[in-house]
């Protein structure tokens, strides 16, 4: 809009006559222009007379003004060509101006306008005003006479900028934003002001006609309070974008214009509204929305709601049509709905429900979730799987039952001796309704180890989860296989200690069960003297009643125990076999063994018979066997005869306890010499040698036998002048480690003989000798022999007479095996140069113990077992070589080192 402004001139009367007051005044005083405007203004003279010229300054701000010029005014005369006019700007903010009439004007009087100044405003803002400063004024009238006057200023205010909107900044509503209601611009943003003074204010809609807002403003704001703005013509207005205009002016009528552009959109997205859920888990699931458009805004917002509130909401997000629930419980319903939004926010800071368009809600989903898959931590039974059974009902219970928000709403299941199943959905169903409610009890109709309980899960909504098969179950009522084979000995040089052996059973054994029970009840009747009752082999239910007593039960595939401690006693063993479903076998055939070594008679028991035990046999030799100590020695006659078997004790200590302990003398072990079963038949010579008494001393007794079997003799002879017999020594058969026993009594002479550990007497030789004094009519009475087992042999006996003519030498030595040194013995018929000689078994002479003549009869020479050079000969076998009168006799020599 245009302000004009309107000067109003004085008009003075020219009163030649009359003296009035001279003004020069810059006209107009006062003025308000825009920046960069060039402007005139006049500098007038009033109620002067006769003015013939002028001079005068105009001073100014040169930061304010520019392009300063005077041109003259046509009160002194209105041709310019009558003046003479001169202006000096050569200095900024100064102008000197003179104007004179030329010769022949008279001067002018009046009211008039001396000058015209030329000014262009800078673009500068002078608020306060720039001053027009008149200064120097100097007139002069026809005469030259200096007339007084008044000079009178001018101001004038420069306005360069415009009015501004929100302070020329951005508004606080962002543009571009979408409204379904009015948009309303804040009091902050809705504010217009001017530097200097605001005129008018009009603003429009799109391209429509300019509304005034506010007109003739008094000052440089508004609105002024501060108060917001609501459009007015919203409703009117078609959905999509929209400019709002404002202008303003000021009162130097700068203008600017202002856009701001926004969104109508009052329409929610738009589309038929349904739900899937996919996938579905056990503790989840993932809804998906149908998509939804907004013609306008173009986002669309989903937002879901559990309406039984047993799951979380989820709020409105952007063009997530798809929304995943977890922490759920498995086997429960939950009910959903959803609707859309779009993003209209009418400008608020956040996105809030109330401000967008709202679908109405969709129609409730219900979905359950899954069942948990089965497993045997929600279905276990009542035996393990894996494991042999011999009752056929297996009982499954399902934990936690059955329904809603259990771990199913049922099972569907088969029985069978399949390990896999495959699922055809008309299977059996097990549920709360069923009649085993939590429990189904299942029964193996047959002996196997492949029963399988197939499972497969459902929910409320009959989809299944998961599969699981159960096994196998093992059912086995069948009584396993015993043991083979079963036999007990005493432990190897060992006390009070027995080994168990046996065969592992061929069937399906898990466990081997070992009882033992001693012979005799409760210590009645038991070791040493065995006269109680023999144990009776039990079945396994009665056996602890009966007093027998679980030694121990071992994994099937073992094949060896050792029962230890075992009382000295003789022991009883049972044992029963027990397969992986606990039934259990019928016994074993009952073995016996001692826990002890017959012979084992020191105190305290070693688990050995050596020469200590023989030196207490020997010293209870005769003794009543039915008395401690002799109680203890007293070990034989055995129940067999055998060394290991229990003792029966008489009311001796003979040879039937010599026999036991000489078979066990230093082979307290289970392992015998196996025998070559043609020996055990050859024969046994017993001969008594009479020799001619007449050369000789002696009365040697002859073993003749090829059989290594014969263990040990009792030989009873009778004499018929038993005090001729000064002494009986033993042959050299017998080793001083050997047994040899005689007794005198009433006539007779009593030999008891035997090899001691595991020897036996497998050559021919003497296995004694009588020293004697004349001829005491020797006679064999009877003979008892018995073998390696402890069993009678069948022996000959003969008497012979031996000739001075049958050999030029004859040799023997004692004792023989030896150690340290021996005794050769060596008779001739006749007297001669002698010579004997020792050789080792690759014929290498070592020795030579006699080389001299020598006188018919009997002889003996001591040999320390050394050879030529006078070292100790090795352990071995040797031979005595005697040469006399042309002939050569050979003998055997065994050195133990």
């Amino acid at each position: 809009m245009k302000r004009y402004w309107i000067t109003g001139w004085l008009l003075t009367l020219f009163l030649p006559f009359c003296s009035l007051a001279t003004d020069v005044s810059v006209i107009p005083a006062f003025d308000v222009i825009q920046g960069g405007q060039t402007v005139v203004y006049d500098i007038n003279i009033s109620d002067v007379n006769a003015l013939e010229g002028f001079t005068l300054k105009i001073t100014y701000n040169s930061d304010d003004f520019e392009n300063i010029s005077a041109t003259p005014g046509t009160f002194l005369s209105p041709d310019p060509n009558d003046l003479q006019f001169i202006t000096d700007n050569s200095v900024p903010g100064v102008i000197d101006i003179s104007c004179t009439l030329l010769t022949g004007q008279s001067g002018a009087s009046g009211n008039g306008t001396l000058l015209h100044l030329h000014l262009t405003a800078k673009m500068v803002n002078t608020i306060s005003g720039s001053p027009l400063t008149l200064s120097n004024v100097v007139l002069r009238d026809i005469f030259n006479q200096t007339i007084a006057c008044t000079p009178h200023n001018g101001l004038v205010i420069i306005d360069s900028n415009g009015p501004e909107m929100n302070g020329n900044l951005p508004l606080t509503e962002p543009q571009n934003a979408y409204y379904n209601e009015p948009p309303v611009l804040s009091a902050s943003s809705f504010v217009f002001t001017d530097n200097y003074n605001l005129h008018s204010v009009d603003f429009k809609t799109d391209n429509n006609s300019w509304q005034e807002l506010i007109s003739g403003v008094t000052g440089n704001l508004y609105p002024d309070p501060a108060s917001s703005w609501t459009l007015p013509n919203f409703y009117s207005m078609n959905e999509g974008e929209h400019a709002i205009h404002w202008r303003a002016d000021d009162d130097v009528e700068l203008q600017n214009t202002w856009i701001w552009i926004f969104n109508k959109d009052i329409q929610p997205p738009e589309g038929i509204q349904s739900m899937t859920f996919a996938p579905i888990l056990t503790d989840g699931l993932t809804i998906t929305a149908s998509v939804l458009t907004d013609n306008t805004q173009g986002e669309v917002y989903y937002e879901f709601n559990c309406i039984t509130n047993s799951a979380y909401d989820r709020e409105r997000i952007a063009n997530a049509n798809t929304f995943t629930v977890t922490g759920l419980t498995p086997n429960t319903p939950y009910t959903f709905r959803y609707r859309g939004s779009d993003g209209v926010t009418n400008n608020a800071a956040t996105q809030l429900e109330n401000e967008c368009n709202y679908t109405e809600w969709s129609v409730p989903y219900s979905r359950y979730t899954l069942s948990l898959p089965p497993s045997e931590t929600t279905v276990t039974c009542d035996k393990n799987a894996g494991q042999w059974y011999n009752a056929h009902l297996f009982t499954f219970t399902a934990v936690g039952g059955f329904g809603d928000g259990c771990p199913v709403a049922y099972y569907r299941y088969a029985w069978n001796r399949e390990s896999t199943h495959t699922w055809a959905g008309n299977e059996a169903i097990w549920d709360e309704n069923a009649t085993t409610a939590t429990t189904l009890a299942l029964t193996a109709t047959e002996n196997g180890d492949n029963w399988y309980l197939h499972l497969q899960g459902y929910n409320g909504d009959n989809a299944a989860n998961g599969t699981l098969s159960m096994g196998p179950f093992q059912f086995d009522a069948t009584l396993p296989f015993n043991v083979s084979a079963l036999t007990a000995n005493t432990s190897a040089n060992s006390n009070e200690s027995v080994d168990l052996t046996w065969n592992d059973p061929e069937s399906d054994a898990a466990w081997i069960h070992i009882f033992a029970k001693p012979f005799g009840i409760d210590g009645v009747g038991t070791y040493p003297l065995y006269n109680g009752t023999t144990p009776v082999a039990p079945s396994y239910e009665n056996a602890v009643v009966e007093h027998w007593t679980e030694l121990a039960t071992v994994a099937a595939g073992t094949e060896t125990y050792c029962h230890t401690p075992a009382a000295r006693n003789e022991w009883h063993y049972v044992l029963f076999v027990e397969d992986a479903a606990g039934n259990i076998s019928t016994g074993s055939p009952c073995t016996v063994a001692l826990s002890y070594w017959l012979g084992d008679v020191t105190t305290p028991g070693d688990g050995k018979v050596t020469t200590n035990d023989i030196g207490l046999l020997a010293a209870s030799w005769g003794a009543n066997g039915l008395e401690e100590p002799h109680l203890f020695r007293n070990v034989g006659p055995t129940l067999d005869h055998s060394r290991f078997s229990r003792p029966l004790p008489d009311a001796f200590i003979n040879f039937e306890d010599l026999m036991i302990f000489s078979m066990n003398y230093g082979n307290t072990s289970c392992i015998t010499k196996k025998q070559h079963p043609l020996m055990e038949t050859l024969p046994i010579t017993l001969t008594l040698d009479k020799r001619n008494l007449s050369h000789h001393h002696e009365i040697s007794l002859q073993l003749s036998s090829t059989s290594n079997e014969l263990k040990g003799m009792e030989i009873k002879l009778k004499a018929e002048k038993p005090g001729l017999i000064s002494n009986i020594n033993a042959g050299s058969l017998l080793s001083k480690e050997d047994f040899f026993l005689w007794e005198h009594e009433n006539g007779s002479i009593l030999l008891t003989l035997t090899k001691l550990s595991t020897k036996s007497f497998d050559e021919t030789g003497e296995i004694a000798r009588f020293i004697v004094e004349g001829c005491p009519g020797l006679e064999i009475e009877s003979i008892t022999a018995r073998n390696l087992r402890n069993e009678n042999l069948e022996v000959k006996v003969k008497t012979v007479v031996t000739s001075d003519t049958q050999e030029l030498v004859q040799i023997c030595n004692y004792p023989n095996p030896f150690s340290e040194s021996t005794r050769i013995e060596f008779s001739t018929l006749t007297s001669g140069n002698l010579l004997m000689e020792v050789y080792d078994l690759s014929g290498r002479k070592v020795a030579e113990p006699w080389n001299d003549l020598i006188t018919k009869g009997i002889h003996n020479v001591h040999w320390n077992g050394h050879n030529l050079s006078g070292q100790r000969l090795p352990r071995g076998v040797y031979f005595i070589t005697v040469r006399f009168c042309g002939k050569t006799t050979n003998h055997k020599v065994f050195i133990q080192r």
